[in-house]
């Protein structure tokens, strides 16, 4: 197929698909014309990580704590969180997409961090980021965080995932434990009225990305997976957030 410069010139800057309203938006810029950030803080305090048979109960609000507080988890690289939908084009068709993430949030070594329900339908439609500060037992580790669009009907629906391998933050010649975790995305997902906004952090999404053995060693040569305790902190002198821009869903 043959681009002119014509052709070029009169394409918009933005062409955005919206998931949730399946349909292409086009404008002049990104974010989205209509979107305004929004930053939401983790104030829980111990409450965030799953039971074994529900969601942790961690909160995100609109107002940064006073004062610190963390949540631990203990994470086994030989029993690691599973890969559940997303961007996994390299994995079986069955685990792509838009999948349900109840049943991962119910384990004990992934923390939940929810919004309140939206008062009325939201579009998300500019960069997604989240600021962890975190610290470890392990002599490496791995941090996820995982961007969810609740439904009122408590379906989880994936929006965005990413990782981020500790001891490689800055340079693979310097290795050292990262007390600091941000990644941006961009996306676009439409959510009702109603729907929530939730946080997933852990420490694996196998075998979308390869384990970690937390022993400090090559993952690819590691004959010993050993267990960790991870803590993250959040308030006062660590302003660990999510950040959004969101818009109002139109009709």
């Amino acid at each position: 197929m043959r681009i002119s410069r014509r052709d070029t010139a009169a394409s918009p800057a933005v062409r955005a698909f919206v998931i949730g309203a399946n349909r292409w938006e086009e404008a002049d810029r990104w974010p989205l014309p209509g979107a305004r950030e929004r930053v939401y803080f983790p104030p829980s305090r111990g409450s965030a990580g799953g039971t074994g048979t529900a969601a942790g109960t961690g909160l995100l609000l609109g107002r940064r704590p006073k004062d610190s507080a963390a949540d631990s988890y203990r994470y086994d690289p030989s029993d690691p969180v599973p890969t559940v939908g997303g961007a996994n084009f390299h994995l079986f068709h069955s685990n792509l997409g838009p999948l349900d993430q109840r049943e991962v949030e119910q384990r004990r070594d992934v923390l939940s961090y929810t919004t309140p329900p939206f008062d009325a339908g939201a579009v998300l439609a500019g960069p997604v980021s989240a600021t962890l500060y975190v610290s470890s037992t392990a002599r490496d580790a791995d941090f996820t965080a995982k961007l969810v669009l609740v439904r009122p009907d408590g379906y989880a629906r994936i929006v965005e995932d990413g990782i981020i391998r500790a001891r490689y933050h800055d340079s693979l010649r310097r290795p050292e434990l990262r007390a600091r975790h941000h990644r941006a995305r961009r996306h676009s997902a439409r959510g009702g009225r109603g729907a929530r906004l939730r946080l997933e952090v852990s420490s694996g999404n196998f075998p979308k990305y390869d384990r970690n053995p937390q022993t400090g060693e090559n993952p690819a040569t590691a004959t010993v997976l050993a267990p960790a305790t991870h803590t993250v902190h959040h308030g006062g002198a660590y302003p660990a957030a999510l950040r959004v821009w969101l818009r109002k869903a139109r009709r």
